[in-house]
């Protein structure tokens, strides 16, 4: 029986590593690299104009709002199957992921030879998580400082309130969108910044920003 050969698109900031995993599975007859990207703002385009069979992207893009990004992959390329190949493996991150539509979850130190297993046991209609992820077994430990990990560990209604900071909105305005008090959009930004280690609203603003918030 012919083996199926998927076309697969990598995104990923790394360039060092597109290029150990470019050559991986270039090796592999089963697998066809229609495009290598490592710029986030390059994502859609390059679904568009390829077509690939898979996305396999790293989560952690620079000042790029990752949820965003999967309900929008989930929305406009709903054919394309869409895998997080990432540096963390951390529950929150998998969980969540997952949560909002995303297909796969593998992590980067375990064995590269199942993005092919990945790809055919989604086509067939299920989620795929590598087994590391799943066991927590070499779970790497969580930096309590980086920014992509304390962005990933807020709640939706945090994030949403970020978006909201960045673009302008004062507490008012934020509490009539959730339909609430003022009091309460305050104790959540309190918290908020509790929770990011921050001091000001134009830090808090500014985290925002970074995480691509906006």
């Amino acid at each position: 029986m012919e083996t199926n050969k998927y076309k697969i698109l990598i995104a990923d900031p790394d360039k060092l590593f597109l290029e150990k995993l470019s050559g991986y599975l270039s090796s592999d007859d089963r697998i066809d690299i229609v495009g290598v990207i490592n710029d986030p703002l390059s994502i859609y385009p390059a679904l568009s104009r390829l077509q690939p069979d898979a996305l396999l992207f790293e989560p952690a893009m620079p000042k790029y709002d990752l949820y965003k990004l999967i309900r929008e992959l989930c929305v406009l390329f709903d054919k394309t199957i869409t895998i997080a190949l990432s540096q963390y493996n951390f529950p929150e991150l998998v969980n969540s992921t997952i949560e909002l539509g995303l297909q796969g979850f593998l992590w980067k130190e375990t064995d590269l030879s199942q993005i092919y297993t990945a790809i055919d046991t989604i086509k067939n209609g299920h989620k795929y998580v590598s087994e590391a992820t799943q066991t927590g077994t070499n779970k790497m430990k969580v930096p309590d400082d980086d920014d992509f990990v304390r962005g990933v560990l807020l709640s939706f209604r945090e994030r949403d309130i970020l978006t909201l900071l960045t673009r302008g909105y004062d507490i008012k305005k934020i509490a009539r969108k959730f339909n609430t008090e003022t009091t309460t959009i305050s104790d959540d930004i309190l918290m908020l910044m509790k929770k990011l280690s921050l001091k000001s609203i134009e830090q808090v603003k500014f985290f925002a920003i970074q995480q691509g918030l906006f």
